[in-house]
């Protein structure tokens, strides 16, 4: 479970901005809109938390950013010497200064905190904490790369000398010793592997809701999904046909037979599954009709798309963010997938949602708390602040949407008025 997210000195944002995923006092929604972490000194967490603000407020680089901390830390150890470190983006104005990040997370019953900084050269500082009880234990320190100044905790079982001297100035100490099979850092990278995934919803991957189907519990599951999302969808079919070059031989020219078996795996002509998707739909007189998936709306098409990746992220108790969750769907199917995070029997393991959107009928205080909206806007010196609406403090029978859309809360584009006196 994420606890909260940092970052300082990516794209837009200068200043260090946290997200935080812990939950405030209030007792509204608190069944079903909190987290019980049950760990001593940690309040409860919130499973979904939404981000609203103006174009170029630097929404997407929050995102981004969690998402270019995670593949630095998976692919670190991938890297050679002088390899630039892909992904440090810092702002126009720091562009010689590191660029942050930190995480704190929860792990199989205990809480970690990891962080580092890093120019597109070097990584300048490490950090990693474990917390097993309520006192921390400083497993990792590390500033600059002179490796006689770094203090490695004996807690990290195995060979840390050469953990530390096989990690290059480009490269994450983490990343190093999970790759020379240290087992607690591999844990911490497994986390890594399977949360934060995402950015936009087509990234969710990698299980596509024709392979999460080949699963008959799956398959059920993705059924119960269409049809309380009110679609007017009974049931689907997949079909799924078998085609082999072996089969065209004579009827394809010669070299664009050679080329295409070029492509295939080994060079042999293979088959190749067309997979098609038909979705039922039945009458009010109980009759049934089948339409091809290329005939259905956008958001059918969307929302069968994020079927599959979004009951596995579910079922698993992942962390996923998503950029303009909304892109091409109704309101409605829209506050369907967030109060999924909120339903117990469905999100059974504490899977959280973090993801930016412009749709504004969500802001209602019957699906979200107060602390689960965030904003995000520039300042006067174009550098991204990131804050809860619940500073705000707004009473419990307040209209969110329209006092977010009259500016009360902030974060909204401010519209230059070119025209203002009549043309003539």
């Amino acid at each position: 479970m994420l606890i909260e997210f940092s970052v300082a000195n990516y794209r837009s944002i200068r200043e260090k901005q946290t997200l935080s995923m812990v939950a405030t006092a209030s007792n509204e929604l608190r069944e079903t809109n909190t987290i019980e972490t049950n760990l001593k000194g940690i309040s409860p967490l919130l499973p979904c938390v939404a981000l609203y603000g103006a174009n170029a407020s630097g929404k997407s680089n929050l995102i981004q950013a969690m998402q270019v901390m995670r593949k630095i830390i998976l692919n670190s150890n991938k890297g050679q010497e002088q390899e630039p470190i892909a992904g440090i983006d810092p702002h126009a104005l720091l562009r010689d200064q590191p660029t942050e990040f930190e995480i704190i997370f929860i792990q199989e019953g205990v809480r970690y905190q990891y962080g580092f900084s890093a120019t597109r050269s070097a990584i300048h500082e490490e950090w990693l904490f474990a917390f097993p009880s309520l006192r921390a234990q400083k497993w990792l320190e590390r500033e600059g790369n002179e490796r006689n100044q770094w203090y490695i905790n004996p807690k990290l079982k195995g060979d840390r000398e050469v953990w530390r001297n096989a990690t290059r100035s480009n490269a994450l100490f983490l990343s190093t010793a999970a790759g020379l099979n240290g087992a607690q850092c591999k844990a911490i990278m497994a986390w890594f592997g399977l949360n934060l995934a995402g950015g936009k919803t087509a990234d969710l991957g990698p299980f596509p809701t024709v392979e999460f189907c080949d699963d008959e519990v799956n398959t059920l599951a993705v059924r119960y999904f269409l049809q309380k999302a009110d679609l007017g969808i009974a049931d689907f079919q997949i079909t799924k046909k078998e085609f082999s070059l072996a089969d065209y031989s004579g009827e394809l020219p010669a070299e664009i037979h050679q080329q295409l078996t070029k492509l295939l795996p080994g060079g042999k002509p293979a088959s190749i599954q067309n997979i098609h998707v038909h979705f039922v739909h039945t009458t009010e007189n109980g009759e049934s009709f089948l339409l091809d998936q290329s005939v259905e709306s956008d958001g059918t098409r969307r929302l069968f798309e994020l079927a599959g990746p979004w009951l596995h992220r579910l079922k698993n108790g992942l962390v996923t963010v998503v950029d303009e969750l909304n892109d091409s769907l109704h309101p409605t199917l829209l506050r369907f997938l967030v109060a999924l995070f909120h339903n117990k029997e469905v999100n059974k393991r504490n899977a959280q949602l973090i993801f930016t959107a412009h749709d504004t009928t969500i802001l209602d205080l019957d699906l979200l708390r107060r602390d689960q909206i965030w904003f995000i806007e520039k300042d006067k010196n174009q550098s991204s602040q990131l804050y809860p609406l619940s500073q705000f403090k707004p009473r419990k029978e307040e209209a969110l949407q329209k006092n977010y859309l009259q500016g009360r809360y902030g974060a909204l584009p401010y519209i230059n008025h070119l025209f203002t006196h009549d043309m003539e």
